[in-house]
C-alpha cells in the first residue's frame, strides 16, 4: 500500500509520535511531507500525487490540516484519487472523533495497515462561496468563532481548552441578529447564539452539535440555537443526549444554506476549526456530493448511509 503522510508540525498534538507509528509498519511504502504554512497541505497532496499515485493520504494534524488535505485529495484526478485517513494530532480532532470514535492511533494504524480491517466510504464536502474554498468539518457562526479567540489565552491544552472556552463564551456571548436560510426557505430568524452547518457531527471533539448528520447523503445539516435556549441544557444534551430536543434549537437539512447577519455587520466565521474575520455579513454554502473518500472502521459508523451500525 502506497501511503503519503502530510504532517503539520505546528498542530496541537505530538505529530512525530503519529509518524513513528506509521514508520513502524513494514507492509506499506511511506512518504512523509511536512507543511510549511497555511494551505500548504493542499499543495503537498497535489504535488505528491502528480509524481506518483498513492492509495492513502494521512492527514497528521488538527481539523484545519484535515480540511487542507481533503481539498488536495479532491483536486487529484478521479482515476488516481487516494483515500483520506485522518489522524487525531490536533486540539479538538472533531473529524477523527466523527470517523473513528477516538480509537487510539496505534489501533487505527494496526486496523488499516496490518489487519486490513477497514472500509473506504465516500464523503461530502461543503463549498464556501465567499472564500471559494471547501470545508470538511463544516462552518459555524456565533459562539464557536469566539471560542477560537479565547482558547489560545487559556493555560490548558487539547479538548479541555476548547470546552473551557466554550463554557466561558456561552455564558457571556451576546447573540447577533441573524437569519439562516436552507434551500431558499428561512429556517430561523432570531437572536442567534450559534449556527452550525456540516458536515461532521462533533465540535471541539466532544460536543455532538449535528446529531443527525450523514456524511455521504448529499445534504447539509444545519443547527441554529437562539437566545432562548438554556446553556445548561445545551451542554448536557451535546455531551450525553440529543441537542435537537432542547427548546430554542432549530434543525434543518438541505443542499444549500446561507448564514446572515441582518444588521449588516461583519460575521465572524469558523471553518474547519479556523477563524475568518473578513468583512462579509453573510456566507453562502453548498454541498459538494462525494468528491473524496475516507478510511473508516469496519463496520462503518452510522454517519454513513447503509452502514451496519
Amino acid at each position: 500500500m502506497r501511503v503519503l503522510a502530510v504532517v503539520n508540525k505546528t498542530a496541537g498534538g505530538p505529530t512525530d509520535d503519529f509518524v513513528a507509528e506509521l514508520e513502524a509498519v513494514r507492509t506499506i511504502e511511506l512518504e512523509v511531507v511536512r507543511t510549511a504554512g497555511p494551505e500548504d497541505g493542499t499543495r503537498c497532496v497535489v504535488e505528491a500525487a502528480t509524481r506518483r499515485p498513492r492509495d492513502v493520504v494521512v492527514a497528521i494534524g488538527g481539523d484545519g490540516t484535515a480540511g487542507e488535505v481533503a481539498r488536495g485529495v479532491a483536486a487529484v484526478d478521479e482515476a488516481t484519487r487516494p483515500a483520506l485517513l485522518v489522524a487525531p494530532a490536533g486540539t479538538g480532532n472533531s473529524n477523527f472523533r466523527g470517523l473513528w470514535d477516538d480509537l487510539p492511533w496505534p489501533e487505527v494504524v494496526s486496523a488499516v495497515f496490518t489487519e486490513r480491517r477497514f472500509e473506504i466510504r465516500p464523503m461530502d464536502l461543503i463549498h464556501l462561496a465567499e472564500l471559494d474554498t471547501a470545508t470538511l468539518l463544516g462552518v459555524s457562526s456565533g459562539a464557536v468563532p469566539e471560542c477560537l479567540v479565547i482558547a489560545p489565552t487559556l493555560p490548558l491544552t487539547g479538548r479541555e481548552r476548547l470546552l473551557t472556552a466554550a463554557l466561558q463564551v456561552l455564558n457571556t456571548y451576546v447573540p447577533y441578529p441573524g437569519r439562516v436560510v436552507v434551500d431558499d426557505e428561512v429556517l430561523c430568524e432570531c437572536a442567534t447564539l450559534l449556527a452550525i452547518v456540516g458536515g461532521v457531527r462533533y465540535r471541539g471533539g466532544l460536543l455532538k452539535m449535528l446529531p443527525k448528520s450523514v456524511l455521504d447523503d448529499g445534504l447539509l445539516d444545519v443547527c441554529v440555537i437562539d437566545s432562548s435556549a438554556s446553556i445548561e441544557e445545551l451542554a448536557t444534551a451535546a455531551l450525553t443526549g440529543d441537542i435537537t430536543d432542547v427548546a430554542g434549537v432549530h434543525y434543518g437539512r438541505g443542499r444549500t444554506a446561507r448564514l446572515e447577519r441582518t444588521d449588516g455587520a461583519p460575521m465572524k466565521l469558523e471553518h474547519d476549526g479556523e477563524l475568518e474575520t473578513g468583512a462579509y455579513s453573510s456566507y453562502q454554502l453548498q454541498v459538494v456530493p462525494r468528491p473524496i473518500s475516507v478510511v473508516v472502521p469496519s463496520p462503518a459508523p452510522d454517519c454513513f448511509t447503509d452502514s451496519e451500525r
